[in-house]
C-alpha cells in the first residue's frame, strides 16, 4: 500500500484524526456493517445445516431422550413430587451431551463456525484496513479498495489471526497443565492470573494484521514489523487501545442504539486510528 508521511501524533491527536477521516469517507462503515451480515447469515446457515447432519447421525439417541423427557413430563411432572424424575432427565440429557461422539461432533462443529466466520471476518477487516490506508493522508476511499483488499489480503490476514489464537491457547495450555495434573481446584487462579502477562505480551502483536495490508507482507514479517514497532512504542500503544476499549464500553452502555453506534462510528474510528499509529510509527 502506498502510504503518506507525516509527523508523529500522540493518541489524543490520533483519535481525534481517526474521527476526522470517518467524518469525510463515512462508507469506511461498510465493511464493519457487510461483516456484521454476512457473519449472521453464514453462522444462521451453519447451525441449520449442522443441525441437520446431528439429526441425521443422532436422530435415534435424540428421540429417545425426548420420549424419555415427554413421558416423565406427562406421569410425574418435570419437577416431580421428589425431584427425581427431573434429576433422571437432567442425568439422561448429560449422558447424550457426553457421549464420545457427540462431544466430537459438537467440538468439530464449533471449530468448523470459527474457521468460516473468521474467514469472512478477515476478508471485510482487511478491506477496512486497506480503505484506513487509502484515507490516510486525506485521501477518498470507496468499496473496490475494499474488494482489493479483501481479495489480496485476505488469507495472510486471517493466517495471522489463527497464529495469534494458537498462541494464546498454547500459553493458556501451559499455564493450566499444573491445575488439570494435579485436579487442585484451587491451582485453576494460575491460568487466570496468566490472562494479565498474556495481554501485556498479546499487545507486541496488535499490529500484524494492519502490517500485512499497510506494508504487504507475510504472516511472519508482519508478526516481528509489530513486534518490532510496539516494542518501541509499547505504552502509546496500550493507552490508545484502552481509550478505544473504554469507549466502546460506555457507547455500549447507550440503550437501544449502543451496539449499533459501536459498530457504526467506535469499530471504524478504531481502526483508522491503528493504521495511523501503525503507519506513523513505521520507521522507513
Amino acid at each position: 500500500m502506498v502510504r503518506a508521511k507525516s509527523e508523529r501524533h500522540n493518541i489524543i491527536e490520533v483519535i481525534g484524526l481517526s474521527f476526522g477521516r470517518w467524518w469525510h469517507n463515512m462508507i469506511i462503515v461498510l465493511p464493519f456493517v457487510f461483516n456484521a451480515l454476512v457473519s449472521g447469515a453464514g453462522a444462521l446457515l451453519l447451525f441449520l445445516l449442522l443441525s441437520l447432519i446431528f439429526v441425521a447421525v443422532f436422530g435415534s439417541v435424540v428421540m429417545d431422550a425426548l420420549k424419555e423427557l415427554v413421558i416423565l413430563s406427562a406421569t410425574s411432572g418435570i419437577t416431580g413430587t421428589t425431584g427425581e424424575p427431573a434429576s433422571e432427565t437432567i442425568g439422561s440429557l448429560l449422558a447424550l451431551l457426553s457421549e464420545p461422539s457427540v462431544v466430537f461432533f459438537l467440538a468439530v462443529s464449533i471449530v468448523m463456525a470459527a474457521l468460516v466466520l473468521g474467514i469472512i471476518r478477515a476478508f471485510f477487516y482487511s478491506g477496512a484496513v486497506a480503505m484506513s490506508s487509502e484515507i490516510y493522508g486525506e485521501k477518498k476511499t470507496n468499496l473496490r479498495t475494499m474488494l482489493n483488499g479483501g481479495k489480496r489480503f485476505l488469507w495472510r490476514y486471517w493466517d495471522v489471526e489463527i497464529v495469534l489464537a494458537l498462541l494464546v491457547i498454547i500459553w493458556l495450555f501451559v499455564f493450566s497443565v499444573p491445575w488439570v495434573l494435579s485436579g487442585n481446584i484451587t491451582l485453576v487462579v494460575i491460568p487466570v492470573l496468566s490472562i494479565v502477562p498474556l495481554i501485556f505480551v498479546y499487545v507486541l502483536f496488535a499490529l500484524s494484521c494492519y502490517y500485512v495490508v499497510i506494508e504487504d507482507l507475510g504472516v511472519w514479517k508482519a508478526l516481528g514489523r509489530s513486534l518490532e514497532v510496539v516494542k518501541k512504542n509499547y505504552w502509546p500503544m496500550v493507552g490508545l487501545g484502552l481509550l478505544f476499549i473504554l469507549m466502546s464500553s460506555v457507547v455500549g452502555m447507550i440503550p437501544w442504539i449502543g451496539g449499533l453506534l459501536n459498530l457504526l462510528v467506535v469499530l471504524p474510528c478504531q481502526t483508522i486510528a491503528f493504521a495511523i499509529f501503525a503507519i506513523e510509527h513505521s520507521e522507513h
